[in-house]
């Protein structure tokens, strides 16, 4: 099978040019079009040009502190509804800089069987014994957690939104049946300003049982910047920096980016409007979906994968013909067949999505092509 390796060019924010022709882009995860708006890149323009450097080419626990950083973070911790924060050079790193913390506090480690590969190199990175549970399975979670040798420094590690099919973490139900003891460390990369009425992510409202939680956030996906955070109490924060090796060891992203998200957040929490229409355009796919007689989406997020590789070139034909961008992808926990993934954003009409939905149906209809699941995509 031959994956996409294909470049585009931007034309709108709904299309881009591939090949010479003009297609619907339903792809990436800049949800709210935060990368394209003027705003946020007239804010790094205008960083760079104050700053006059690109880089501050040093460690922060050195020489390379920054007043934007220390501000990022401030405003980050808030729209998340959590006491501190910490940048970090790019999403995966986010995670990975939890692993001295883990030393320290942990020693056993449940985590989801499919969860995305920045927690699974944090686990090995822990020197913890891990213990994989059932993807999204409440009940094996529960058993795995009974079967440990003892209950002291458990964490368990899962995505918020899984972003290659746009399921959620099953958090309350964990949340509610785990002994508040276990803290939790969730990747909310996609859900983080998507999910929720304040857009803090999928733990918007935090624990029912004051349970210890750290979040690792990408700046990449909703905010539309580059970068990465962890989110959390602030004794935890304060003991991520005192001793990560891996937060102390890298140089942080460049300041211009740093204030390019403070622009994201604060037009963010002026323009509550972004999420309710986003959230306007889930629940007007869902209302179609529903109806061809498919299951609810929980995120604006959806793949499918062919049933047999002989049928992959006639679903990517399909949907070829329906202008839509969709080259078939390769991706940790995707299947053997390949996966077309789609995602829609604000930046797409009421009838874009309705058309989404519709393409998607008859791809499934003529028995092509399966709704993807990471739990059963292997």
């Amino acid at each position: 099978m031959t994956y996409s390796k294909s470049t585009w060019q931007y034309l709108d924010e709904r299309h881009i040019s591939y090949e010479g022709r003009k297609l619907l882009y339903f792809a990436g995860c800049d949800y709210l079009g935060m990368s394209r708006r003027l705003g946020t890149l007239q804010a790094m323009k205008v960083a760079l040009s104050d700053t006059s450097f690109l880089s501050v080419s040093a460690s922060r626990k050195t020489t390379g502190e920054q007043t934007v950083y220390q501000a990022a973070e401030q405003a980050l911790s808030r729209q998340a509804g959590m006491e501190a924060a910490l940048l970090t050079g790019a999403g995966y790193l986010a995670p990975l800089c939890l692993a001295d913390h883990l030393q320290s506090h942990g020693h056993h480690l449940l985590i989801d069987e499919r969860a995305h590969p920045c927690l699974q190199d944090l686990a090995r990175l822990s020197g913890c014994s891990v213990h994989p549970y059932r993807h999204r399975d409440v009940a094996s979670t529960l058993s795995t957690y009974h079967e440990l040798p003892d209950q002291k420094g458990v964490f368990l590690l899962s995505d918020g939104v899984f972003g290659l099919d746009g399921t959620l973490m099953p958090f309350d139900d964990l949340d509610e049946q785990l002994p508040p003891e276990v803290g939790f460390i969730v990747d909310d990369a996609h859900g983080f300003c998507c999910l929720g009425q304040h857009g803090q992510g999928l733990l918007e409202g935090g624990s029912k049982r004051n349970r210890n939680l750290l979040l690792s956030v990408s700046l990449s996906k909703a905010l539309g910047c580059h970068g990465g955070a962890v989110i959390g109490t602030l004794p935890s924060i304060d003991s991520i920096m005192a001793g990560s090796k891996g937060w102390a060891g890298h140089t942080p992203l460049p300041p211009m980016l740093a204030q390019a998200t403070l622009a994201s957040l604060e037009y963010l929490s002026h323009h509550p409007e972004l999420l309710t229409s986003l959230h306007h355009r889930l629940e007007h796919f869902n209302q179609y979906w529903e109806s061809l007689g498919h299951d609810t989406l929980k995120f604006p997020v959806i793949a499918l994968a062919a049933t047999s590789q002989a049928h992959a070139k006639s679903v990517g034909q399909r949907l070829d013909m329906a202008g839509i961008y969709a080259p078939l992808i390769d991706y940790p926990n995707a299947s053997p067949h390949g996966v077309w993934r789609f995602s829609f954003s604000t930046a797409h009409t009421l009838e874009d999505v309705r058309m989404l939905a519709q393409t998607l149906s008859s791809c499934i209809e003529t028995g092509q092509a399966r709704r993807f699941s990471i739990g059963h995509g292997l």
